[in-house]
């Protein structure tokens, strides 16, 4: 082989376009985490950037570690993201994962909180989430004063005894609620992006 046509040895250093490139935009906001590929690939978010071109403004983005390093004290102080892809094929590894990336553990949520085929702000309309017929398996999110901090969590709806819900929170905690109290924790991923203000 010629020298000239050998790979390289160490990867070659980015130009400056490539540098200007990865730091062209900020993610503003993080709309929505698929686990469709998982875990062939890593999880995606659905981001808004900053970027003033409304054609480039929502796109993926892969997790990393840098981006878990901003993205999960965001998500304990603000609510959880709403999510899709989970299905019987990776129900297990985003299981795991969620247990010990996201630290939901040991009662993760494996549900698909965005029910819709089309991504946020994908169309113009706002979509419309139904009212829940049945309380039972519902996702619900509230947030609690922990020592210094607030934090959220979310449960789900196990089963109703009674007057009573029984709720499992992700750390493992039971507790019982009314009717009115469970209406009022309801997850609603469509206000948790449509409600946003900056």
């Amino acid at each position: 082989m010629d020298e000239h046509r050998q790979p390289a040895i160490t990867p070659l250093q980015d130009t400056a376009a490539m540098q200007l490139e990865a730091a062209s935009y900020r993610i503003r906001r993080y709309l929505l985490r698929d686990y469709s590929a998982f875990p062939t690939l890593p999880v995606k978010y659905w981001i808004e950037s900053n970027l003033t071109d409304a054609s480039q403004r929502y796109f993926w983005v892969d997790e990393s570690s840098p981006l878990l390093e901003e993205f999960l004290p965001l998500e304990e102080n603000n609510g959880c993201i709403p999510e899709k892809g989970i299905t019987p094929a990776n129900y297990e590894a985003v299981r795991t994962h969620k247990k010990t990336t996201y630290l939901q553990s040991p009662a993760p949520i494996m549900i698909n909180t965005w029910p819709f085929n089309k991504l946020p702000y994908e169309t113009r309309r706002r979509p419309q989430l139904p009212a829940p017929s049945d309380l039972v398996g519902c996702v619900i999110q509230e947030l609690f004063h922990l020592e210094d901090r607030p934090v959220y969590y979310q449960g789900l709806v196990q089963e109703k005894e009674g007057d009573l819900f029984e709720v499992l929170w992700t750390d493992g905690k039971t507790d019982y609620y009314l009717e009115h109290q469970v209406r009022s924790m309801i997850y609603d991923p469509v206000a948790y992006i449509y409600d946003f203000q900056a």
